[in-house]
């Protein structure tokens, strides 16, 4: 009902927008909280709609106050002395409205002061604090908007306004008849996303571990490998300084070994000669050694 509410109030503010017009300015000067009345509330008189709220803003001239510009578009509704305004609760929609009464009858036209560019009126009784004690701007705000309604449309679209209204009862009543089915199937999506969520944690935790552990495997066995690759330098180092040092030594004993090739190739040769007067001796006895050569036996000659 409320939402059927609602919707009317909407339509007709909307429907009857283009319509409205400033009026005659007034102001109202409040030093309470204005919370819940906003620009464009409609202003009574004696539940009578005539003017809305058009501007709330800092009263500069007085600290703490605040300034409510209303705009009266009804022409018949006379502003005289004695004009006062009520500050009334909407019950329904939750919003703030002005209702003006008149507590003397002098007739005396509103004027504005001198430094005003419109009259000043107060605030009597009422507020905020009484807002939920009073239905009767709540009423009120439900007859000016179905009699608007109904004066603003034909027959036709009365009857067409209708069918959509009874459509969006049914479509709420559908709504909340299935609202328990609803919540029914998405209690097992929540517990599945939790479910889901928790996983993700767990495996965000893994991966955390993991990665801590292979850092410090990691550097473990950099440190490892900056150890052998430091000691296989000093023992290359030592090679080559051991190297260097038996240098002198491998080049004396290279060149001993030539002396002792030429030494030995000395020696083959005698040996060679000894071997050749042995084999003489064994051929031609004893007296090869002391007697030389032997000469060729001459043969002379025969003459043919």
């Amino acid at each position: 009902m409320v939402l059927v509410l609602a919707a009317i109030l909407a339509f007709t503010l909307w429907l009857t927008a283009a319509r409205r017009s400033n009026g005659r300015p007034l102001d109202i000067v409040i030093d309470q909280s204005v919370s819940g009345l906003v620009v464009g509330s409609p202003v009574t008189f004696s539940g009578v709609p005539v003017g809305r709220v058009s501007s709330i803003e800092l009263d500069r001239g007085r600290p703490g106050g605040i300034r409510v510009r209303l705009d009266i578009t009804d022409d018949a509704l006379p502003l005289t002395e004695g004009t006062v305004a009520r500050l009334n609760g909407d019950l329904l929609f939750g919003t703030a409205l002005i209702s003006l009464e008149r507590q003397n009858l002098t007739g005396r036209p509103l004027i504005a002061r001198e430094g005003e560019d419109a009259p000043v009126i107060g605030l009597e009784g009422g507020g905020l604090g009484a807002l939920a004690s009073d239905p009767t701007p709540m009423v009120e705000s439900i007859a000016f908007a179905t009699d608007r309604l109904l004066a603003a449309t034909s027959p036709e679209q009365q009857r067409l306004l209708t069918a959509r209204l009874r459509l969006m009862e049914a479509k709420s009543a559908e709504a909340v008849a299935t609202a328990p089915a609803m919540g029914a199937r998405v209690a097992p999506a929540r517990q599945s996303l939790r479910d889901t969520a928790t996983s993700a944690a767990a495996s965000a935790a893994q991966a955390r571990t993991m990665r801590r552990n292979l850092d410090a495997r990691s550097r473990a066995a950099s440190r490892d490998l900056k150890t052998s690759l430091a000691a296989a330098r000093e023992a290359i180092a030592g090679a080559n300084a051991r190297l260097a040092a038996a240098r002198p030594g491998v080049q004396g004993f290279s060149a001993s070994v030539a002396a002792s090739g030429e030494k030995i190739g000395a020696a083959r040769e005698g040996v060679a000669a000894l071997k050749q007067q042995v084999q003489g001796i064994e051929n031609g006895g004893a007296g090869t050694l002391i007697s030389g050569p032997p000469t060729p036996d001459f043969q002379a000659k025969k003459k043919k």
